[in-house]
C-alpha cells in the first residue's frame, strides 16, 4: 500500500452556474509533505479546500485519502479519519477560554461529551505546541488577533489530524506575529503531520513549503519547488499581468 498516494485529487471541478471556480484540478500529496497553494484572488484556492474537506460537493471528479474514496463523505466524518482544517475567518467559541476551546474540539472529534482529566492534559499539550499555554484561562474574545490564529490551529490539532489544511493563517498579522506563527507551523510539520497551506503572504509560504501549486481561474498553472514556481512566466503574468511580466523580464 506504500505506493498509494496519501491524498489524490482527480479531475476535480466545481461550477457555480457559469463560473468554473475549480476546473479539472489533478494533483497528489505524499504523506509528510508540505504543500503550498498560491494564486491571485478568485483563483479557486478556498473552493478547493472546501471540496477536499467536504464543505462543498464537486461538480465532477474524485478525492481519495489513503486510498479511500472520500468524495461523498461529510465534513465531520473526514475529521474522524484524520483531515482537519482552519478557516480564513476564525470562529472560536468567544465566551470560552482557550483550553475550553481546544477540549470542545477534541470532544467533537471523538463523539462523546464528558470531559475527562486526560483530555484537559491533552489540550494543554496542544496549547503548548502553539505557544498558548500561558493563555489557557483567557477567554477567546480577549485574545489578540495573532493568538486567535494560533488558537484556530490548536482547535484543528485537537482532532489529531494526519492531514492539516491551513487557509491563510498569516492574514492580518504583523511581521513579528508572522514569524512566530511560522515557527509554530514548521514545528507541526516536523511532528509528521502533512500540511497543505493556502497563503497570500508569499514569503512565509515559500519559506515553509517544499512544493508549490499555483492556481489561476480554477486551473493549475504551475507545480514545482518554490524556486521553480517563482521563475515561471505564467505565474509572474498571473500575479503581475503582461506589463508586469515584461518589466520582470526586462
Amino acid at each position: 500500500m506504500s505506493d498509494v498516494p496519501f491524498l489524490q485529487v482527480d479531475n476535480l471541478s466545481k461550477h457555480f452556474r457559469g463560473l468554473k471556480a475549480v476546473d479539472e484540478v489533478t494533483f497528489q500529496v505524499d504523506r509528510g509533505e508540505f504543500l503550498g497553494i498560491i494564486g491571485p484572488n478568485g483563483a479557486g484556492k478556498t473552493t478547493l479546500f472546501n471540496l477536499i474537506t467536504g464543505f462543498l460537493k464537486p461538480t465532477s471528479g474524485r478525492i481519495h485519502f489513503r486510498g479511500k474514496d472520500i468524495t461523498g463523505m461529510k465534513p465531520h466524518d473526514r475529521v474522524k479519519i484524520g483531515i482537519a482544517r482552519t478557516f480564513q475567518v476564525t470562529k472560536p467559541f468567544k465566551k470560552f477560554t482557550a483550553i475550553e476551546n481546544v477540549v470542545i474540539s477534541a470532544l467533537i472529534a471523538r463523539k462523546h461529551g464528558k470531559i475527562r482529566e486526560h483530555e484537559r492534559d491533552f489540550a494543554m499539550e496542544v496549547l503548548e505546541k502553539v505557544n498558548l499555554a500561558h493563555r489557557k484561562d483567557t477567554l477567546a474574545e480577549n485574545l489578540p488577533h495573532g493568538e486567535v490564529k494560533k488558537l484556530e490551529i490548536a482547535r484543528a490539532l485537537a482532532t489529531k489530524p494526519e492531514l492539516l489544511l491551513l487557509d491563510e493563517p498569516f492574514s492580518g498579522l504583523t511581521g513579528e506575529e508572522v514569524e512566530s506563527l511560522q515557527e509554530v507551523i514548521k514545528s507541526i510539520h516536523e511532528d509528521g503531520i502533512t500540511v497543505i497551506l493556502i497563503e497570500h503572504v508569499l514569503k512565509a509560504c515559500m519559506a515553509l513549503s517544499e512544493r508549490i501549486i499555483v492556481l489561476n481561474y480554477g486551473k493549475i498553472i504551475a507545480d514545482g519547488t518554490p524556486q521553480q514556481v517563482c521563475m515561471d512566466r505564467q505565474v509572474i503574468e498571473a500575479y503581475l499581468g503582461k506589463r508586469g511580466l515584461e518589466f520582470a523580464s526586462g
